[in-house]
């Protein structure tokens, strides 16, 4: 059954925002990073070729020479490479996040960095699993809502947020505990799908977008896949956050 909308939940969060928030779907703010030192030669610390798989419309393991994502929400080159760095450990390759929003650091704020599907994405309709693997290496130092600042967030887009009105769409979360649940912010949903300590292992994810957007939001035909980005945050708590992003996919019906 879907899920009851709030009475306008994401007017506080567009008004705070509004100076720097112009809109997710009218900003092209392209910022590259530089990819990961290459793997030394003949070592085994490259990464195997994935096999090939039926309906995979996007693949990104961070593993080329650079990356070329969107920074939606104000986000200059200088403050998405703050927060954000392409690294590789024991021949993984990843999008490392770190922000230090402690008082005395030279911080920045609230950074989104992901992929936009130009001109246009999928049908939502015939998205069947968006996967990646993640983990969170820091907290950021919440005690009572556990979605003030999250380590680790996937934001999935459908509809943008605008200055006008919400979007439509989901936050996915690590959070470092228990989280409210069932509700929105800017129009999207947020789901916690995990509330585990920090760990240096890689967790894996599979979410089916059309199943949970039918959830929260109504039919999903007719819809479009936006945008799916990162988030490490911790300004709101004067804290710092870490996690790593990769092997995001997303697989469709053919």
């Amino acid at each position: 059954m879907m899920r009851a909308r709030k009475s306008l939940p994401w007017i506080p969060g567009i008004l705070t925002a509004a100076g720097a928030l112009a809109c997710f779907g009218m900003s092209n703010n392209t910022v590259v990073l530089s990819g990961a030192a290459p793997a030394p030669s003949g070592s085994s610390a490259a990464r195997p070729v994935l096999p090939a798989e039926p309906g995979r419309y996007w693949l990104e393991r961070f593993d080329g020479a650079n990356l070329a994502w969107v920074a939606p929400i104000g986000g200059s080159g200088g403050k998405v490479s703050k927060v954000f760095s392409v690294q590789r450990e024991d021949g993984v390759t990843f999008l490392h996040g770190r922000h230090d929003g402690r008082p005395d650091a030279d911080k920045v704020g609230f950074v989104h960095y992901g992929k936009r599907f130009d001109p246009q994405g999928p049908p939502l309709e015939r998205v069947r699993s968006l996967r990646w693997k993640w983990r969170v290496r820091q907290h950021p130092a919440n005690t009572t809502n556990m979605w003030e600042d999250v380590a680790a967030s996937v934001y999935v887009i459908v509809k943008p947020p605008s200055v006008l009105g919400g979007g439509k769409g989901f936050r996915f979360g690590w959070l470092g505990g228990p989280g409210v649940k069932g509700t929105y912010r800017m129009g999207l949903g947020r789901v916690s799908l995990r509330e585990d300590p920090a760990t240096m292992e890689w967790k894996s994810e599979a979410v089916d977008v059309c199943a949970l957007y039918r959830e929260w939001f109504g039919p999903c035909e007719g819809e479009r896949l936006n945008y799916v980005g990162v988030a490490t945050e911790a300004d709101g708590t004067d804290s710092v956050s870490e996690a790593d992003y990769t092997d995001f996919e997303l697989i469709v019906e053919q």
